[in-house]
């Protein structure tokens, strides 16, 4: 024990100097100590490089045993993609954990086994409880804690693309974040790949909530600059950045039709009878602009169309470019009828991009969505086709749809552009066209097949893909997910190559048992013990409430610095209840209501509802009124309560009035949740005859 002491007191005086030498508020987070070329040497693992204090980035080759290596074991770094090559025996390794520049934590990995330091009044002393750090203080960077697995899919090779399917908690957000530092790392090999711009990666959230949380990990990872967003809102910003003209998305609930139109809208055949109709709309064209040229003799534009290839309105942007530079050297009357010619091609070149138009005549096409939606009916077909008409000639003119689209749109007119332009082009430089070149999905089981295919053609190879996600987490029943399998065949690899993540980091093995329980699957090994969850049957929604406060009021004395979150099925519900909690606890502790972008990631209490907490964590999670209601055992209400149960690190309870969800009923029965008010099994009773009268 004396040398674990006296290894943390030397970490702790090293850390103190060379955060004040570099000026660098964390120097580096993690060591080891290896034996290379006969001599003892010590690497400190950052995110910059010190060769003078042999720090090295936790990027760089390097890096690798610090990851990979168990102590007493050989290892050699790759010389192909940084350094030279390094060979040596690994001697031990830690992970440091600080605040405000002094090391509060050491976590020491040696031949001997595992070890915890903790520091106290300047002193370091062996760990005895299991208890980890909290989840906002002493904290040392997601970097330092990667497992061998992570770090394995954090630097895979670039020739194919990365999908994971992993429980709660496993890392998989970490994996797929520090993928990004790691494809934009600038090696100092001039022979390994280089760098991928941060503003050409696109990161793709389930909700709002998620990627204001994700936003912050970036920026803890120097990766300001990616672009970070929901689906929607991603999708609506590239379309505003394309189309000439106002789109405003819209619910269309109200409209007769709607749930019917979103079902077809979904569907991937309805994506494939896009293409069609493209490319239908092209041979229009070329008809059209046959019979516009053929006054002005130009008809050799259309032999030229012809031997052009790529998406139309690029091969249009051609034609455009070298009517202009005829214009520019013609005279007299030669230049007049090039003219001519030019306004016909800019008037095409218009018409092409109203993309918005389009989608009105493409989803009305009754005929063409029949031949690749053949298990549609044709009533339905019918219903689609009025339900877009009163949704899009709101606000519009005869021929003209107005400003409204549908929310389920969006991925439609996305798809459109990407069709005709093969990427993403600026209204203001139509010859600007642009793709990513790294695409990052979370939570992929809640997005439908149609959002997947019109995210894949954002990114310039199909290989360049990142994508994550656990199917006990899906919440959305409308999102038809493709499947892992299905998955891996579309971006070209063999379905064993879906990784898995099975060790869950995040909550302890006590609440991993009732979140198993309620999706039935297998069970999780090897998460941290902890506290058994607890659920509180409680009389009446007064009491309900009562238990609430006193839970919370019991979290702030154990923990003032913790993140409680108080999680409701609605919306309306969560409003309701943060206003009262904000009036009770004023001056205890801050009580805020967390929706999409309000999210504030600190101390204090996020009253929310399950739907903005998938991909969070917090510190405790009180779950109010789990019922059958609310969490119906449907695959979305096992999917819902999963997700919200696998948001607790450390505490999770449960506080209803009407009686637990179904869902609750192997995690009561085995005693994975300990009940704490009302039994529901009725006490043995026995009348005076009984007890007297023998048998």
């Amino acid at each position: 024990m004396t040398d674990l002491i006296e290894m943390a007191g030397q970490l702790q005086d090293d850390y103190a100097r060379q955060r004040a030498d570099l000026r660098v508020e964390a120097p580096w987070f993690g060591v080891f100590d290896a034996e290379v070329r006969g001599k003892k040497l010590r690497y400190r693992v950052g995110e910059c490089r010190n060769m003078e204090y042999r720090i090295v980035d936790w990027r760089a080759p390097i890096a690798q045993p610090y990851y990979q290596t168990a102590p007493g074991e050989e290892f050699e770094t790759d010389p192909k993609n940084g350094t030279a090559r390094v060979e040596g025996v690994l001697d031990a390794k830690a992970a440091v954990f600080a605040e405000r520049s002094v090391l509060t934590r050491v976590q020491v990995v040696d031949r001997a086994g595992k070890h915890a330091l903790l520091a106290t009044d300047g002193t370091f002393s062996l760990e005895t409880g299991p208890k980890p750090p909290s989840s906002l203080e002493g904290l040392p960077s997601l970097a330092a804690l990667l497992t061998p697995g992570q770090y394995a899919l954090i630097t895979r090779s670039r020739d194919r693309p990365v999908i994971i399917q992993g429980r709660a908690g496993s890392g998989k957000t970490s994996v797929a974040l520090h993928r990004i530092a790691w494809l934009t790392y600038a090696s100092e090999d001039p022979s390994a790949p280089p760098p991928i711009a941060r503003e050409r990666i696109l990161v793709v959230m389930f909700n709002k909530a998620l990627s204001t949380f994700v936003s912050s990990s970036l920026k803890e990872l120097g990766m300001d600059g990616v672009v970070i967003d929901t689906f929607h809102g991603w999708a609506l910003q590239r379309i505003r950045d394309a189309y000439v003209g106002k789109v405003e998305p819209t619910g269309g609930g109200a409209i007769e039709g709607h749930e019917v139109a979103v079902s077809i809208k979904k569907r991937l055949g309805t994506l494939r009878a896009l293409d069609a109709f493209v490319a239908q709309q092209e041979k229009s064209f070329v008809t059209w602009l046959r019979g516009r040229l053929e006054p002005y003799r130009a008809l050799d534009l259309v032999d030229r169309w012809d031997a052009l290839t790529g998406p139309v309105i690029r091969r249009l942007q051609t034609l455009r470019r070298e009517a202009r530079e005829a214009m520019n050297t013609a005279r007299g009357r030669e230049a007049e009828r090039r003219a001519e010619v030019g306004a016909v091609l800019d008037q095409a070149s218009n018409r092409m991009r109203k993309y918005k138009e389009d989608l009105y005549k493409f989803l009305r096409s009754e005929a063409l969505l029949a031949e690749y939606l053949p298990d549609v009916s044709p009533d339905d077909l019918a219903t689609l086709a009025e339900y877009q008409q009163k949704l899009q000639s709101r606000d519009g003119k005869a021929k003209r749809p107005g400003p409204f689209v549908a929310w389920e749109d969006l991925g439609l007119l996305l798809r459109l552009i990407e069709v005709k332009n093969g990427g993403f082009p600026e209204k203001d430089d139509e010859e600007r066209v642009s793709l990513y070149e790294h695409l990052v999905v979370d939570e992929a089981q809640d997005f439908g097949a149609l959002d997947l295919q019109v995210l894949f053609g954002a990114v310039r190879d199909r290989r360049a893909i990142t994508i994550v996600g656990d199917v006990n987490q899906k919440i959305m029943p409308a999102a038809d997910f493709m499947g892992w399998s299905a998955l891996a065949k579309e971006l070209g690899v063999d379905g064993g190559e879906v990784a898995r993540l099975e060790v869950a980091h995040r909550a302890t093995q006590a609440i991993m048992d009732v979140a198993d329980s309620v999706v039935g699957g297998d069970p999780t090994v090897g998460a941290r013990a902890g506290r058994r969850p607890r659920y509180f049957q409680e009389a009446s929604a007064s009491a309900v409430f009562d238990r609430v406060l006193k839970l919370i009021d019991d979290h702030v004395a154990r923990d003032e610095a913790a993140h409680l979150c108080v999680v409701c099925a609605r919306r309306k519900d969560a409003e309701g209840l943060a206003t009262l909690l904000t009036k009770v606890l004023d001056g205890v502790t801050e009580v805020r209501l967390g929706h999409n972008q309000q999210f504030v990631f600190g101390r204090g209490v996020t009253v929310t509802n399950y739907h903005q907490v998938k991909g969070l964590e917090f510190d405790a999670v009180i779950v109010v009124e789990p019922s059958a209601a609310h969490y119906p055992s449907t695959d979305n209400g096992r999917g819902a309560l999963y997700t919200i149960c696998t948001r607790a690190r450390e505490r999770l309870d449960l506080v209803g009035s009407a009686p637990a969800t179904g869902l609750l009923d192997a995690a009561i029965a085995s005693g994975a949740l300990e009940m704490v008010g009302k039994s529901e099994i009725p006490a043995a009773t026995f009348s005076e005859a009984e007890q007297e009268d023998p048998f």
